[in-house]
């Protein structure tokens, strides 16, 4: 399979909304594989979960805290797409919330056991920033989890922005995007996560160099199947 990508594509308010559109897509197939015997056919299993966010370092007056939304679907035990729609809070932005909207096709390379696994993959990711700029590039991804028994597991996923649009008085924008923590299965469709989240953006401004970054703790709830 090839997978061809443009990392010079301005977003639009309707890329933006075509962008919701895709996630909401698989929203929907993940929903649509609860107990469909045609994605049973294909091995398929699926995940929704939605969590808090907050970083506990931003004063009381700014936008720190937020909800975010994940859906995930596997089929034939390696393929896999995710959607997600996240926030981050960076101190160099006025500390208000941008929203991040992003979508990954994914594949495991190692899997020795069910509990276990490492996937790499690719796909695109736009950032609302502020006073109505926006943002967007390609986006590649690494993931892992680890079991620990059968109901606990550590996680981990790590993102690399390479070229992202540039916009207003900023260019050369780069992202980093670095989520790690703990699962906890209280029942075989439930899952509870608590974890960390950090994403920094490298950008340049007036001739200089500069980077800001959002770090929040997680906290949150999900069922698979």
């Amino acid at each position: 399979m090839n997978i061809s990508v443009s990392t010079k594509i301005s977003i639009s308010s309707s890329d933006s909304m075509r962008t919701r559109y895709i996630l909401a897509a698989v929203f929907g197939l993940s929903l649509a594989s609860l107990n469909t015997p045609a994605f049973a056919q294909l091995g398929a299993t699926g995940e929704l979960h939605v969590s808090g966010w907050s970083d506990p370092m931003l004063d009381a007056d700014s936008e720190g805290d937020s909800i975010n939304g994940v859906a995930e679907l596997w089929w034939d035990k390696n393929w896999g797409i995710r959607s997600a729609r996240r926030e981050s809070t960076f101190d160099a932005l006025e500390d208000e919330s941008s929203e991040h909207l992003s979508i990954d096709l994914k594949r495991r390379f190692f899997s020795p056991l069910d509990q276990a696994y490492l996937a790499l993959g690719a796909g695109w990711e736009s950032i609302d920033l502020v006073d109505g700029e926006s943002s967007s590039g390609l986006r590649l991804t690494a993931e892992g989890r680890f079991g620990l028994g059968d109901v606990f597991y550590l996680y981990g996923q790590t993102s690399w922005l390479p070229e992202l649009d540039d916009t207003g008085t900023r260019s050369n924008l780069a992202g980093q995007e670095f989520e790690a923590g703990f699962r906890y299965d209280p029942a075989p469709s439930m899952s509870i996560r608590l974890g960390f989240r950090s994403f920094r953006l490298d950008y340049d401004q007036a001739g200089e160099s500069n980077s800001t970054q959002s770090n929040g703790v997680i906290l949150g709830a999900g069922f698979n199947w």
